[in-house]
């Protein structure tokens, strides 16, 4: 039997919750929260729970001959102390740009001593529990990566994430590792023969892709947030309300809808008549960007290399992230429109009108559109590592001057679609449709998701298939 560390997460309790109740009958199930979680959980039987709440002046507080370990542990888990904390050092940043404060500023000041309290905790917890896996919402704490870094070195087999996939009518739950959040299982099962169902499977997503399909639920989401004046339900306005009653500002909210307004006439409202490359804007602060390509995280750095190497007859069409759209000052799409070889175009242009007329698509770490271009035969080019750049349909370059020259090398073909796709199916599980993605975290058929896909994922671990 093995003993699994979760590590809990306020808004994810719902779906941990349910996951527990039906992972504890095959392992043995440890539960780290803090304190306003710890009643949820030790209400379930048979589990241990532990409590981690160290306040801001028990970090203070920590003595100076305490920290003088953490060079040991740098050469412990093979990561120097700040990067444990990258993703919230350049999250403050951002955030700051249409926010007067952020909440976790004080904080980052005290990384070192967040980096020495997550991880003698953590080494206590290994030892008392004799843990073999962990698993979490998403890697971008401090604590999360010193799990990361416990896995890669040894003191624990496996650190677990997991991530909704939609690919057209097809929903999966993946479980990813390290902070490429690589897909070891997909990976496994690309190297070996495709199961009969995997390539029907695939064979329908590539075949719904030929035609416009029916949105579903994950769409409707995003389409309406594409509007270009925020939409605002009552349950949105009433939350927000309740949340300004307990001491949040209406500044970002001001700020945000400021910046959309400010920002129209740098979008573009029709594709370019030359060949195009396009990139679709990743949303801005996000964990996924911030911690696995922090070099990229400034994304018009990365368009701008892009314009200034370009080829000729070449236009580079950017579209906004829905979500994103409001983050961003007016000034980042007014220096990006003073480049000639580069077009914007707004949150509501049709991303399969881009992807269409697009001689390849150029990605970071975006999951989406990376998914999408794959199941429309679109060529990409890969900045970052995302899992999908197994793919054979791409080429994965180190810098972005280097997509042009990546982009004379891609072949694609349907064949290389199918054992992609296929290998997805295989080495993943169905993921529910939810009611709305807004309350997908409350969602009780989520939880029997995680639960299955992640003991898919413990059960190749311990037979020695995956390592």
């Amino acid at each position: 039997m093995s003993t699994i560390l979760f590590q809990a997460r306020g808004r994810k309790d719902v779906n941990f919750v349910d996951a527990i109740e039906i992972l504890k009958k095959t392992h043995q199930i440890v539960v780290v929260t803090d304190s306003d979680s710890f009643q949820t959980y030790k209400k379930i039987p048979g589990i241990y729970v532990e409590k981690h709440h160290v306040s801001l002046e028990d970090l203070k507080n920590i003595p100076a001959h305490k920290l003088s370990r953490l060079p040991e542990i740098e050469s412990l888990l093979g990561t120097d102390c700040y990067k444990f904390n990258e993703n919230y050092l350049l999250y403050n940043k951002h955030v700051r740009r249409y926010a007067r404060k952020y909440s976790y500023a004080e904080y980052l000041e005290l990384t070192p001593q967040i980096v020495y309290s997550d991880f003698v905790f953590l080494e206590q917890i290994v030892k008392k529990h004799n843990i073999d896996y962990a698993f979490f919402e998403t890697l971008d704490l401090p604590f999360t990566m010193v799990l990361k870094g416990m896995a890669e070195n040894g003191i624990i087999k496996q650190a677990f994430e997991c991530e909704f996939l939609s690919i057209g009518e097809g929903r999966r739950l993946r479980i990813a590792t390290g902070q490429p959040r690589r897909s070891k299982r997909i990976e496994y099962c690309h190297e070996n023969p495709p199961s009969p169902e995997g390539i029907k499977w695939a064979k329908n997503i590539i075949q719904g892709y030929r035609k416009d399909r029916v949105p579903n639920t994950y769409d409707d989401f995003f389409v309406k947030l594409s509007c270009l004046s925020t939409r605002y339900s009552i349950k949105d306005i009433v939350n927000k309300l309740n949340r300004v009653a307990h001491g949040e500002s209406f500044y970002p909210a001001i700020v945000h809808n400021l910046n959309r307004m400010r920002s129209l006439k740098y979008f573009d409202h029709s594709l370019p008549k030359t060949k195009i490359l396009s990139y679709f804007l990743q949303l801005t602060p996000e964990a996924t960007m911030l911690s696995q390509i922090p070099e990229l995280s400034e994304q018009e750095y990365l368009i701008e290399q892009m314009a200034i190497c370009g080829k000729y007859g070449y236009t580079i069409v950017v579209k906004e992230h829905p979500i994103c759209f409001g983050n961003r000052k007016p000034s980042f799409y007014k220096e990006l429109s003073y480049l000639p070889n580069v077009k914007i175009l707004p949150p509501s242009f049709p991303t399969r009108k881009i992807l269409l007329q697009s001689e390849a698509v150029v990605v970071a770490t975006a999951t989406s559109i990376g998914m999408e271009a794959i199941a429309m035969g679109i060529p990409l080019i890969c900045l970052g590592s995302p899992f999908y750049n197994i793919c054979k349909n791409n080429e994965t370059v180190s810098h972005p001057k280097k997509v042009w020259g990546a982009l004379d090398k891609i072949n694609t073909s349907e064949e290389a679609q199918i054992n992609f796709l296929a290998a997805v199916y295989d080495g993943t599980c169905e993921y529910p449709d939810f009611i709305s993605f807004e309350d997908q975290d409350v969602d009780r058929n989520i939880g029997p998701a995680i639960a299955e896909a992640l003991n898919d994922e413990i059960a190749m671990y311990e037979s020695g298939v995956l390592k």
